[in-house]
């Protein structure tokens, strides 16, 4: 254990930390019951889950599908969550006046980030097991079979190159079947936002449309050109199925789900 882990633990024991200036619980608890609402609708019910998790940050999602696959999976599961922790944010965001990228960047080159996520999910156990990929996706895909995950939830970079990227590697690592989600879709190109609009802030990690909706434009421009069309989504969270190989919108009323501990 190294110096940062062994100061976490005698901070917090073993109980997971997300508070202060560590933006450790981002996106909406709203987003998390729709990733559990996601886990019911893909949990297989002759053997284990299998997800991927694509940027876990400081682990907070990653606690989530643990919870949810212990609840909706008699068999257990696996998560394999791929993340650098490395800084990543481009000199225009990380100039932002609101400093996330600042925050983030620093808890990234401090490796402070990497080790929190260490320590919030040495608390999973039990019918789940958690394995850690530190590398891009194209790093891991030599380790990781195709067509072998049942859910698989892309929340990393919201560069449009990465985003791009990201979909088109994790669709041949989608079984049959399978359910795609993610994060930060708040609005998608269509009626709500006009793609050369949101072109003009390609280059940023969030922007604002012409009502004054946040987004992430990396997120909204990649989606709609990956898939062609307005997917379903809600409150940012997406998710598709992929049915006969090809993507099928989904609904998560009426499934099953929890409030996230």
């Amino acid at each position: 254990m190294g110096p940062l882990r062994a100061i976490f633990e005698s901070l917090f024991g073993n109980k997971p930390f997300f508070e202060g200036a560590t933006d450790g619980f981002q996106g909406t608890g709203l987003r998390h019951v729709f990733m559990a609402a996601a886990v019911s609708l893909a949990a297989q019910k002759v053997r284990p889950i299998r997800l991927l998790e694509i940027g876990s940050w400081l682990g907070s999602s990653a606690l989530t599908f643990a919870q949810a696959i212990r609840t909706f999976s008699s068999h257990g599961g696996s998560i394999t969550c791929v993340d650098p922790w490395q800084p990543y944010f481009s000199d225009q965001d990380l100039a932002a006046p609101d400093g996330t990228g600042q925050y983030m960047d620093a808890m990234l080159s401090s490796e402070m980030a990497y080790e929190l996520f260490l320590h919030n999910t040495s608390s999973i156990a039990g019918n789940v097991r958690l394995d850690h990929f530190r590398g891009k996706l194209r790093d891991a895909l030599e380790i990781l079979p195709a067509g072998s995950f049942d859910l698989i939830y892309i929340d990393g970079s919201h560069y449009y190159d990465d985003v791009s990227m990201d979909l088109k590697m994790c669709r041949s690592l989608l079984a049959e079947g399978g359910i795609m989600c993610g994060d930060d879709l708040e609005v998608q190109i269509g009626p709500e936002l006009d793609r050369d609009y949101a072109l003009k802030f390609v280059g940023q990690d969030f922007a604002r449309s012409s009502t004054g909706a946040g987004f992430h434009p990396g997120v909204s421009l990649a989606i709609a050109d990956f898939f062609g069309r307005q997917i379903s989504a809600a409150d940012g969270f997406w998710a598709v199925r992929l049915v006969d190989q090809t993507f099928a919108d989904i609904s998560l009323v009426g499934t099953g789900t929890i409030v996230p501990d």
